[in-house]
């Protein structure tokens, strides 16, 4: 409806009070009015998607920070910590665990967030020239449910061993 009056508008200045004519001044109000939409529309998308999806709507920013985090002098002990407060901080997932796998056991080497029962497990398989080195275990967020293909495992069974497929 503003864009209506400010089309109206926009064309009765132009038409009246410059005296253009009204096929000069529909296509000057047509084009301004087009132009002071787009900072509108790029406006209500960002908040869109802010609104539904918090600061996880952009994946790509999760993973320039953890470059970021990474590209920072620190020392080695203290990478898989990093690795895991940003996955959670920015991707808004409640837990990260990452488990290192030699041949003789598993062992975690960072754990960020807070574990909840209600949710499923995801496990990300970490390989270097095909062998399995360890795992990045995410848990989604509450009513995610089995949306990652046959990556999930079903809370109660988080408890019982099982892992997820590869993918």
């Amino acid at each position: 409806m503003s864009v209506a009056f400010t089309y109206r508008g926009l064309f009765l200045a132009f038409s009246q009070l410059l005296t253009l004519p009204k096929p000069t001044s529909a296509a000057i109000a047509s084009a301004l009015s087009v132009l002071s939409l787009r900072p509108a529309a790029g406006l209500l998308w960002r908040a869109g998607d802010l609104l539904l999806y918090g600061r996880r709507a952009k994946p790509y920013e999760m993973l320039r920070a953890l470059a970021d985090s990474l590209s920072r002098t620190m020392p080695s002990d203290e990478v898989p910590a990093a690795v895991c407060e940003t996955v959670v901080k920015r991707l808004g997932l409640p837990t990260a665990t990452l488990t290192t796998h030699t041949r003789t056991r598993d062992q975690v080497l960072a754990h960020a967030g807070e574990d909840r029962r209600d949710t499923a497990t995801v496990d990300l398989e970490l390989l270097d020239r095909s062998e399995r080195v360890g795992v990045l275990s995410v848990q989604l967020r509450p009513g995610c449910g089995h949306c990652c293909h046959c990556m999930c495992r079903e809370p109660a069974a988080a408890g019982a061993g099982s892992t997820a497929a590869s993918g």
